[in-house]
């Protein structure tokens, strides 16, 4: 026969050893889930930061800094105007990994 240390299917001992192993279970679920949403994140901020940046880098480049200090308001329907509104038209539809609102 069976020892006296056996623990049938159905006993009290066995159900807590069952809800302490899913209760474990979930824990480091929960745990791994937390810390793979954070590592994403940080990864994700980095990629945005750098598309940011290239973005600008571009955006620098393709604007003569000196025409755009000489702009002032009513000046929306000069040339120089029309060059820099074009050419950051260009960047923004042109860089679709970032989302540009206007």
């Amino acid at each position: 026969m069976g020892d006296r240390t056996d623990t049938p299917p159905n006993s009290p001992k066995a159900k807590k050893i069952v809800f302490i192993l899913f209760f474990l279970i979930v824990a480091v679920s929960v745990f791994l889930f937390v810390a793979a949403f954070q590592q994403t994140q940080g990864v994700l901020m980095e990629f945005t930061r750098f598309e940011g940046i290239s973005s600008v880098r571009l955006a620098a480049q393709m604007i003569d800094g000196d025409v755009l200090a000489g702009l002032k308001p009513g000046d929306e329907q000069t040339a120089a105007y029309a060059v820099i509104r074009n050419n950051l038209n260009r960047i923004r539809t042109t860089r679709t990994s970032a989302t540009f609102t206007p």
